[in-house]
């Protein structure tokens, strides 16, 4: 079967193999397994350069683990939406027997609709956003009660990352027949419980037998302020509890200066240094829990990758973490920018090392239903039904 794929924003850098959506790597990679042939159509990286100029409308191709890539001409991303002048044309010359597209709010993904519905092919929607974006909400909900509509009323199928983006898609009238939910996946055997290590190098120096964790871009959306509002409510019981948050991003002076204030400078440090990913599992492996207080998350691939790697999860009751998160299970969840919830999760496990590490196991285990190869297997028969139905 030809698979193909429209994902924007697919990498940081053009022929360099550094992905940014890893969700549409991993899964290319085991649809390729399967025997499909996976093309994925996407937007020259040289749109998140604004002196790039004419390079933006070059196209480049290259193959990586068995899928190709091609990079389209972009003119554009007004509100985020990559403009593809050729997209109609790449759509054919893929000869697809089904297209898979990122999001309902993209322009690209109502165009390619149209496309198959001229070729006759089935139509695939991966939609991960569970509520219109606040900025530029209002062109963002007239687009969804106008043109819009012929996507939410003609796709064939809506796979969405999460409950409350099923929950988004049906709130705009379409058929429950056509929308289901498959999960965010990753690679499992990159991502596994390995002897932890020290982590001074992160702490500027500062030991410590407990270390809380956090891996975000340092933006108001991730909820890092309500973490280390927690966190001071928690060092008042445990006063050598280390919090080590790792990102970087436009809100690290203002961070920086709530940890000034309420004198945690002993106990919460940010690391902005770029962090290579094989290093990731060490550590998750070395931390004794992992935090996601974000306001809005679609699917938060740190997520999954902590879980597998054996450290409990406290996360905020969002987007696709209500659905992976189990609490009680392996992880705790509270409503959002609620401080003094979270602090209280926090203690709890730091009270109890068996309750931690009970969760620590029921999460390793967990996780393997979230490998790419066992996801891949959903995504094909979705593909194969909607194929025979058209034939």
């Amino acid at each position: 079967m030809r698979i193909t794929f429209l994902q924007p924003y697919l990498v940081t850098k053009p022929l360099t193999q550094e992905y940014y959506n890893i969700q549409a790597f991993g899964l290319a990679t085991e649809l390729v397994k399967l025997g499909h042939e996976v093309t994925i159509l996407t937007s020259n990286p040289a749109i998140s350069d604004g002196k790039a100029g004419i390079k933006r409308l070059s196209r480049m191709e290259e193959v990586i683990n068995g899928f190709k890539v091609v990079y389209l001409p972009t003119l554009g991303d007004p509100f985020g939406m990559p403009l593809f002048p050729t997209l109609c044309r790449e759509i054919l010359l893929t000869k697809p027997d089904v297209v898979q597209c990122a999001e309902t709010e993209q322009i690209a993904t109502l165009v390619a609709l149209l496309v198959c519905k001229l070729m006759r092919k089935p139509c695939v929607v991966y939609q991960g956003m569970y509520r219109t974006d606040m900025s530029h909400k209002f062109l963002r909900t007239l687009y969804h009660k106008t043109i819009g509509r012929i996507l939410f009323s003609y796709a064939d199928m809506f796979i969405c990352k999460s409950t409350a983006a099923k929950e988004f898609i049906l709130s705009h009238s379409t058929d429950p027949k056509r929308t289901i939910v498959i999960p965010v996946g990753l690679a499992r055997e990159s991502y596994r419980r390995v002897e932890p290590i020290a982590l001074e190098k992160y702490t500027r120096g500062r030991r410590a037998e407990k270390v809380l964790l956090s891996v975000a871009r340092l933006v108001p959306e991730k909820g890092l302020n309500t973490a280390i509002l927690a966190v001071k409510e928690v060092v008042s019981e445990f006063p050598d509890v280390v919090y080590l948050i790792v990102g970087s991003g436009n809100q690290f002076p203002e961070l920086s200066e709530l940890i000034k204030d309420n004198g945690l400078e002993g106990n919460v440090f940010i690391y902005t240094e770029p962090v290579p990913k094989e290093d990731m599992k060490l550590l998750y492996s070395s931390v004794y829990l992992y935090l996601i207080p974000s306001t809005y998350e679609i699917f938060n691939m740190t997520m999954i990758e902590a879980l597998a790697c054996g450290c409990p999860v406290i996360a905020s009751r969002e987007g696709g973490m209500q659905d992976v998160v189990k609490h009680g299970e392996f992880g705790f969840l509270f409503e959002k920018t609620n401080k003094s919830a979270l602090a209280e999760y926090i203690k709890v496990l730091l009270r109890d090392e068996n309750k931690r590490n009970e969760f620590g196991k029921a999460a390793e285990k967990a996780m393997d239903d979230y490998d790419w190869s066992v996801l891949a297997k959903k995504f094909d028969g979705v593909y194969k039904q909607l194929v025979m139905k058209k034939e």
